[in-house]
């Protein structure tokens, strides 16, 4: 909207004769004036953005039609020789030179994070990170000169893991998805209890419900209740809130371990305040104490199972 004093097209005149004019509400703005939030190294003494040509509150005095477009037309010429407007235009220019500059670093470096996510995602070792780069840097990729062991390979890794796992939790967080928590204990390198802990749940636009490994916990209290606290801290850590776990925690499956699945004092047990959480004992725990107990009760087997065996040794 045009001020009162001007026509339509004496507005589009003043944009045509200054193209950085926004008209807006009856006032005028200087459109590099709210780009620009500081001058940086282009600041000179009395040189300053101006809030009002950045915020587009720019309106003119006077009490006649004459002496308001005067106001105006005064205003507009002083901003645009202004050191303040004049050092502002130089600033988109100085931006992309700097981004050419950064650009090919940048490059580089997502060179360096792709193959460190494909080797990542195939399950190879780190120390295939510096005999890719060589590989690429045959081929005329230029690979630059950092990010190359195989300790950063790792780093990386874990970096973008990270990033991956917090996005898909905020995905299920934002669309209130429906949850699953698988768990399994075992047993570090250095004898240490852990707790294996695995979401299930619909991520994005797959139909389907996907898997996927959520933390790997130490416990220096093996019992149930030391385990539920362990859980619940970690479900906590990844900001699922006790108001989203009572309205979309659905499924617990574990083992059959007496600590976990036991009537009187195992976690599912100590779960039953979470209305809508179904307890499962694992199928393929079922199905593999199905065959044991099989096996030791029919001495059949036995002969199948060594007859197999020999001719994996064949």
């Amino acid at each position: 909207i045009a001020p009162d004093h001007w026509t339509i097209s004496q507005c589009l005149q003043k944009q045509a004769k200054y193209p950085r004019l926004i008209v807006k509400n009856k006032q005028l703005g200087y459109s590099t004036c709210g780009k620009v939030k500081s001058l940086g190294a282009e600041k000179l003494q009395g040189a300053r953005i101006s809030i009002e040509w950045a915020n587009c509150a720019i309106s003119s005095f006077g009490d006649t039609k004459k002496v308001q477009q005067m106001s105006l037309q005064k205003k507009m010429h002083d901003h645009k020789t202004s050191k303040s407007q004049l050092a502002s235009e130089k600033m988109p220019n100085l931006q992309n030179k700097l981004w050419k500059t950064k650009w090919p670093i940048l490059e580089t470096t997502s060179r360096i994070f792709r193959t460190a996510y494909k080797i990542g995602k195939h399950q190879r070792p780190f120390t295939d990170l510096p005999i890719d780069v060589d590989v690429q840097e045959l081929n005329g990729l230029n690979r630059g000169r950092v990010l190359q062991s195989d300790k950063v390979c790792a780093d990386i890794i874990d970096h973008i893991s990270a990033e991956m796992r917090r996005k898909v939790l905020s995905n299920i967080q934002e669309k209130r998805t429906k949850i699953s928590v698988v768990v399994d204990e075992s047993t570090a390198l250095s004898k240490q209890l852990v707790l294996i802990v695995c979401l299930r749940a619909i991520v994005g636009d797959s139909p389907n419900p996907l898997s996927f490994f959520l933390e790997l916990l130490e416990l220096n209290d093996s019992t149930a209740a030391g385990i539920v606290t362990a859980l619940l801290d970690c479900l906590k850590h990844n900001r699922f809130t006790e108001a989203f776990l009572q309205s979309n925690w659905i499924s617990f499956v574990s083992d059959g371990a007496s600590t976990m699945l036991g009537e009187k004092s195992g976690v599912a047990h100590l779960l039953e305040h979470y209305p809508k959480l179904f307890i499962w004992h694992c199928c393929s725990h079922k199905l593999e104490l199905a065959v044991g107990d099989t096996a030791r009760e029919v001495s059949g087997v036995n002969h199948l199972q060594n007859q197999q065996e020999l001719r994996k040794c064949a």
